[in-house]
């Protein structure tokens, strides 16, 4: 049986402005490819298709094509690269699915603001040859965002009219912040402040919340819980909430 294939957009070389971040290591993200993205994206069950089309006379042609016919594709966002976010609008464009990786690097950068609610998943930039360690974090990453996904773009399922977040549309905005701050583990004081109540009915209140939404049923994978959570990031993000 035919693995499932997953095209890479990243950054190829470290821009010289860029150097010293990256231990003046031109070759930086070749290393991060070859040790983290490859063996993660095998360990997640796809064949990993290289960013790089050597000896082939249309370069782009090819990356298109990959971009059109890859069951998945891994965006590096790290830098920022202006041909990364080129290819991953090709990509929404065609609405199938994305994976979404930074460094720690740029994470401390601004994301652009159309893609601050996607789901992420933060590397370890320096040094490269620690990366194995975060292959398998990396590849359930993978995994996870693909079962989601049910062959479909995150960036429509977050802003289209026709998306899953309609499910929060009965929802009141303070509902809405309070089931944002408890899917990210946050505290029952700042819910209670969100409420203007005491932390002692901030359960019950939470907890309803949660029968409404039904999460029992619609969380019982770490798969589907990450397209919930996403949607929900997106619908809160997009009515101005954060």
């Amino acid at each position: 049986m035919t693995k499932p294939s997953c095209f890479m957009i990243m950054p190829i070389t470290t821009p010289e402005s860029l150097l010293d971040d990256y231990g003046n290591d031109p070759q930086h993200f070749e290393k991060v490819e070859k040790y983290l993205f490859v063996p993660a994206i095998e360990r997640a069950g796809f064949t990993p298709i290289s960013p790089k089309t050597e000896g082939s006379n249309l370069i782009q042609a090819k990356i298109i094509e990959n971009l059109e016919k890859c069951d998945m594709v891994l965006c590096d966002m790290s830098i920022l690269n202006p041909n990364v976010f080129f290819e991953l609008g090709i990509r929404c464009a065609k609405e199938k699915p994305v994976t979404f990786v930074i460094d720690d690097i740029t994470k401390t950068k601004k994301i652009p603001f159309d893609l601050s609610p996607m789901g992420c998943q933060e590397y370890k930039g320096l040094p490269t040859f620690e990366l194995t360690s975060e292959i398998e974090k990396l590849a359930s990453h993978i995994t996870s965002t693909y079962a989601a996904s049910a062959g479909k773009n995150i960036y429509w399922s977050i802003y289209s009219k026709d998306s899953s977040n309609e499910v929060f549309s009965d929802f009141t905005d303070q509902e809405l912040l309070v089931l944002y701050h408890m899917s990210q583990g946050n505290s029952n004081k700042k819910i209670a402040k969100i409420l203007t109540l005491g932390e002692g009915t901030v359960r019950n209140y939470g907890n309803s919340i949660f029968d409404k939404l039904d999460l029992k049923n619609r969380t019982r994978t770490s798969a589907s819980k990450i397209a919930l959570e996403n949607n929900l990031l997106g619908y809160i993000t997009q009515k101005r909430l954060l």
